[in-house]
This record gives structure tokens, sequence and C-alpha cells, in this order.
């Protein structure tokens, strides 16, 4: 998806995965990169970065 944008629609409190992003952003004047959200139940639980 050339955007970066994902539109989905799970059930709030069912959704048990990850997601990674594979382009830096910029958080507070800092390059982030390699974003990895982790979700248990809805919410995130984890969450780590390659850089910063």
């Amino acid at each position: 998806m050339p955007s970066g944008e994902v539109f989905t629609g799970p059930v709030e409190e069912s959704a048990n995965s990850w997601v990674e992003f594979t382009y830096p952003a910029i958080e507070e004047g800092k390059e982030v990169d390699g974003v990895r959200l982790e979700f248990k139940d809805g919410k995130v639980f984890q969450t780590c970065a390659k850089n910063n």
C-alpha cells in the first residue's frame, strides 16, 4: 500500500495480533524506525522500536 494506511474494523475486544511499520516516523523531532505494536484483547500491551 503506497500510502502506508490500513483500515480495519475488528471487534474492539477481540484483536490479538501485532502490527509492524517498515517505514520511519517522526516523534518529538526524533526519527523512530521499526515500530512494532502487539495487541491482546483489543489493547496494545507491548511496544518496541529498532531505533529511538
